[in-house]
């Protein structure tokens, strides 16, 4: 019998309040700190990610211990949404993570962008605290409860 591996979400973004914010509307949807991962730039995730390893080290990935789904900032300092994406896009390992990018852009470049890079979804972070409640609970909804995700094995 396979064990189904527990549904963890790295969220990555700079803003403190948001990750805050974040957190707060996960709580509210039944998703509890132990699930959840907070990296505060692309670097930090690409690092958590890779274990340390970086790309180049991906023989050395410990799937096992990667999240579900990835909640993506897209305008961070040091490497940014789109850098993400890109790296992410070239390990065989990561290419399969569920990256949705979750942000205050609304630009069409950068959603455009955000897709051709590979991510699931783009969303516009709502500007209530009710907004995202309901955002994050539709995308626990989604992402756990209705579509299959990839065996990380």
């Amino acid at each position: 019998m396979q064990m189904l591996r527990p549904f963890r979400i790295l969220v990555v973004d700079d803003d403190e309040d948001d990750r805050f914010l974040i957190g707060d509307a996960l709580m509210e949807c039944d998703i509890h700190d132990e699930s959840v991962i907070f990296v505060e730039d692309g670097e930090e995730a690409m690092d958590f990610l890779t274990q340390g390893h970086g790309l180049l080290g991906e023989e050395h990935i410990d799937r096992a211990c990667l999240p579900s789904l990835v909640l993506l900032d897209w305008n961070m300092p040091k490497m940014n949404g789109r850098e993400v994406l890109e790296a992410l896009m070239t390990s065989t390992v990561l290419k399969t993570l569920p990256v949705v990018v979750l942000t205050t852009s609304s630009q069409k470049k950068d959603v455009l962008q955000a897709y051709e890079l590979g991510s699931r979804s783009f969303i516009t972070k709502p500007t209530s605290f009710d907004g995202l409640v309901d955002v994050m609970r539709r995308v626990k909804d989604y992402w756990q409860g209705t579509v299959t995700l990839p065996e990380l094995h």
